[in-house]
Formats: C-alpha cells, sequence, structure tokens
C-alpha cells in the first residue's frame, strides 16, 4: 500500500510542498487539509516577489540552497509555454538604503543566484534619489521575477489534482487529531497558524499596509531598505 502524506495548509508552501512530494514520490497519496484556499489565502494578496528576507540567523548555505533551487525553478516555468497561466514576469529589481556607506552594503551569499546583480554606487544612488526626493547612499540592482499568486495558486492546485491529490476543507485544531488516522507523515504547512497550532511562539504576526494604484507604466520593482517599504508591479 502506498504511504499517505497529510499536508496540513494550502498556500504557496503547502501547494508547492504536496506537488513536488507527488512528483518526487510515485504513487504517493497526499491530501491537503486546510481551512482556507485561494482566493482566500494570505499568500493571495502578497507580491510574490523572488528575494530572501527576513533570514535572522538563517545558515548562509541554506539559504544559498534554496534560493537557487527556487530562482532556477521560476526560471525553467518563464521560459516554458506556462508562463502565462501562471503569472511570472521577469523584472529589475532595485534594493536602496539612506544609511550612510550605502556603496559598501554587505553582499550575501544568495546575491550569487541571479541571472544579473551589481553594486549602485553613491553616485548612481543620488541619481535615483533625485527621482522620488529620497536619499539614497547605495544600493543593488538585481533581476528577479514576480508570481501573481492569484496565477499561481490555482495553477498548482490543478496539477495537484490531476495527479491525484486530495482535499479535505477543514480547519485544524490540534495535530493530536491525525493520530488513529491513515496518515504515515504530517507536514505542517500552516504559515503564522503554527503560533497556535504547534506553540510555535516565534512565529508572530506582522500587520502591513498595501496601497494598490494603477500604474500600467511601472515595471520594475523598488525595495527601501530602512523602513521596509517597496513598489513591486502586478
Amino acid at each position: 500500500m502506498a504511504p499517505h502524506v497529510a499536508v496540513i495548509g494550502a498556500g504557496i508552501i503547502g501547494l508547492s510542498t504536496a506537488v513536488l512530494a507527488q512528483e518526487k514520490i510515485p504513487g504517493l497519496q497526499v491530501t491537503i487539509i486546510s481551512e482556507h484556499f485561494s482566493p482566500h489565502t494570505t499568500g493571495d494578496g502578497s507580491a510574490g516577489l523572488w528575494m530572501p528576507y527576513c533570514l535572522k540567523d538563517t545558515p548562509q548555505n541554506k539559504i544559498l540552497r534554496w534560493s537557487s533551487k527556487t530562482y532556477d525553478h521560476i526560471l525553467k516555468l518563464w521560459k516554458s509555454n506556462e508562463a502565462g497561466d501562471v503569472g511570472i514576469s521577469l523584472i529589475p529589481v532595485y534594493k536602496l538604503t539612506e544609511k550612510s556607506g550605502g556603496e559598501d552594503m554587505e553582499q550575501p551569499e544568495w546575491t550569487k543566484v541571479p541571472l544579473a546583480h551589481h553594486i549602485i554606487n553613491s553616485h548612481q544612488a543620488q541619481k535615483l534619489a533625485s527621482l522620488s526626493d529620497s536619499k539614497f547612499t547605495g544600493g543593488t540592482h538585481c533581476i528577479s521575477f514576480t508570481l501573481e499568486p492569484t496565477y499561481f495558486l490555482p495553477y498548482l492546485m490543478q496539477k495537484f489534482k490531476v495527479n491525484g491529490g486530495k482535499v479535505l476543507h477543514q480547519k485544524v485544531e490540534s495535530l493530536q487529531q491525525f493520530c488513529g488516522q491513515n496518515y504515515d507523515v504530517v507536514i505542517n504547512c500552516t504559515g503564522v497558524q503554527a503560533h497556535n497550532l504547534v506553540g510555535d511562539k516565534s512565529v508572530q504576526p506582522v500587520r502591513g499596509q498595501v496601497l494598490r494604484v494603477n500604474a500600467p507604466w511601472v515595471f520594475h520593482a523598488a525595495l527601501e531598505g530602512n523602513e521596509g517599504n517597496y513598489i513591486i508591479p502586478k
């Protein structure tokens, strides 16, 4: 009898995990269990930008491995005939800072991953600052991707179901409810809900403010490193 895996959560991590498990282990039975599905997940409202951030003390070798695999996968999709269905866009990204010595920003290992990445010197930063009445001292520029979640999540769900996956629409209150059920492995992909489900007190929700504007002429992303503000086209 084929192993049976339960994936808790139907966001980008849950769906990606479920589909990858199906692809890596032929014949595997996978069931996604979640209270919310697209278009009602947190991820549906996200920008979908590839850019490692909020990394804290995560080892550099892990960041490099994970970010590289993700970038390569997105690049492969972008070059395929599914790019439109998935909602992928290749975009330039500017990450700028107003801190002194901005030209000497530390360049982490993951900056080796993008198709292109370079330093924005103080002279270039001043030119960019003049466009927005800012005081940028330096930054970086790289080639990245955005995936439109309202396209990508349904794409993954369709792929999951075609591969024989099953879906249960229910709220998981405790991992104890899986005791005695026919699951060999239970994978937690609940995101911020892990705070309550598994008692991970390090997971805390952070509220941000998102403003949508109609600006079809904007084809680049800009990240302001001091306060965490950003502009990302969707």
